[in-house]
């Protein structure tokens, strides 16, 4: 100690190649006086040296890359946050995919930020943290709203007078309960506790709502009571909700509670179509709801991947593009004096 002390060395410092010549000479001067033998000097210069040289490349290196890998860190937790609150849900293969790192080091970023309560882990990914893969149902009013409410008045003008039909929770549905002010005679059940305002409108229509639990998130009612209700009654035309569809995957959503209620309400109606814009297409969640052919109808708007048009068309499932052309879109799509859908 008193030897390094002596030179001016501190352990864990790095030092130039230049210091570490000016070292060894002194060194090799001081060991000629202190070992007469010729090897001795030479050992302990080597391993004084190894004590410079394990220092540079340990203390000081790992220095060095811990604070340029650290930024890389929080920058990668970040936007996995960022992401999650967008999508809901992610899985570890498009995680590795998207940052090119290994599995290992994304289950340490989830095991971090779900320590943070930023997220909940699940087995092979993610959900955002408190309703899953869910966000609120504030924002996702927000979002997408000019193609959601184009889908309503599209999905709307299907509805007959005098027709029973089944409306989903969600905030797509939302604007299709908004669309039906004008229709006559209709009987409207749903579990969606966001509609009951906008469907009470109409003077002229009798609203059934299903009991159940309601979700803050979706603001529709679900449990062993809403699925008991939508049992015993039968529909003219289910409108249903999804988080994402695909030819092959199905409907899928990410909260097992309101599942079975969506699986109800596809059992009870005569013809049913699935209300979902298109950043859902292609889109697979955890839970699988249906599979697509048990559809009639998607209502959806652009883009759709060639890849999903084509197989959703081989199932036999009329699949109409909100706003795809334009021109047709807004002189018709319209309603025909008793409320037949005119392409």
């Amino acid at each position: 100690m008193g030897g390094r002390r002596q030179f001016g060395l501190r352990a864990g410092r790095a030092r130039s190649p230049l210091t570490v010549h000016f070292v060894w000479s002194l060194l090799a001067a001081k060991s000629a006086s202190l070992y007469p033998s010729p090897r001795a000097p030479a050992r302990t210069i080597v391993e004084f040296c190894g004590i410079i040289k394990s220092n540079a490349h340990s203390d000081c290196g790992e220095s060095i890359m811990s604070q340029r890998a650290r930024p890389l860190v929080a920058e990668r937790q970040r936007e996995i946050v960022r992401l999650l609150q967008e999508i809901g849900t992610l899985r570890i293969g498009e995680l590795t995919d998207r940052f090119d790192v290994s599995d290992e080091t994304i289950r340490r970023d989830l095991a971090v930020l779900e320590e943070q309560g930023l997220l909940t882990r699940a087995y092979g990914g993610a959900f955002a943290e408190g309703v899953h893969d869910e966000t609120s149902y504030q924002r996702r009013m927000r979002q997408n709203h000019g193609e959601k409410e184009r889908l309503g008045r599209v999905a709307a003008a299907m509805v007959r007078d005098g027709s029973t039909i089944i409306i989903d929770s969600g905030t797509t549905m939302r604007h299709l309960a908004t669309h039906l002010k004008a229709k006559r005679d209709l009987v409207v059940i749903t579990n969606g506790i966001n509609h009951v305002d906008a469907l009470l409108a109409n003077q002229t229509l009798t609203l059934v709502v299903t009991g159940g639990v309601v979700r803050r998130a979706t603001l529709g009612a679900a449990g062993e009571l809403a699925v008991a209700t939508l049992e015993t009654l039968r529909a003219d035309h289910t409108f249903i909700a999804t988080h994402g569809f695909s030819a092959d995957a199905g409907l899928t959503y990410p909260s097992f509670e309101e599942v079975a209620v969506k699986r109800a309400m596809i059992a009870a109606g005569e013809e049913v179509t699935l209300l979902a814009d298109g950043s859902k297409c292609g889109r697979v969640s955890m839970v699988r709801v249906a599979p697509l052919d048990k559809l009639n109808r998607i209502i959806t708007s652009p883009p759709i991947p060639d890849g999903e048009r084509e197989k959703i068309e081989e199932l036999g499932i009329d699949l109409v593009v909100v706003g795809e052309d334009e021109g047709s879109e807004l002189g018709g799509p319209s309603a025909s004096g008793n409320g037949d859908f005119v392409r």
